[in-house]
């Protein structure tokens, strides 16, 4: 629908501006590198590191079993990727 007056609408829907406005509230993505877990036990301690994206309250784990170097290279390439 189109308005003859008026300010022209900045979102097509209503439903498109909560999806702005959560888009808005959620944050920055951040990569971190931490070292073990339960999950990393049975390995060697230099294959022991990990990489987590953080974003609020929210984390997800991108890779186990890392070497140190390599697990802050990861988190470096993300790191630049998402800012």
């Amino acid at each position: 629908m189109t308005r003859s007056t008026g300010r022209p609408a900045r979102y097509c829907s209503a439903a498109c501006r909560m999806a702005a406005h959560r888009q808005r509230d959620r944050g920055p993505v951040v990569a971190e590198v931490h070292f073990g877990s339960a999950t990393t036990r049975s390995r060697a301690l230099e294959h022991a590191w990990m990489v987590k994206l953080f974003r609020s309250n929210q984390e997800l784990i991108v890779a186990i079993g890392l070497t140190k170097d390599s697990a802050q290279r990861l988190g470096e390439r993300l790191n630049a990727f998402l800012n």
